[in-house]
């Protein structure tokens, strides 16, 4: 909250990327922002949520939300 307070940006502005479900993906859209999980080594295929395996592909992911 400090850093979107900080950036001056709401949560559903916003885009969380990390690569752990229970820490980077939970919190964040408890919060309202846009959770990613990164699965750089395919360890959570069966996510629900937006996924992605490589910090490239990130761009089309919202492009295409």
């Amino acid at each position: 909250r400090l850093a979107l307070a900080r950036a001056e940006v709401s949560p559903g502005e916003t885009v969380f990327v990390g690569d752990n479900p229970e820490f980077d993906v939970v919190p964040p859209a408890s919060l309202g922002m846009f959770p990613v999980l990164i699965d750089r080594r395919e360890r959570h295929v069966h996510h629900d949520g937006a996924r992605i395996t490589d910090l490239r592909a990130l761009v089309d992911l919202l492009e295409a939300a």
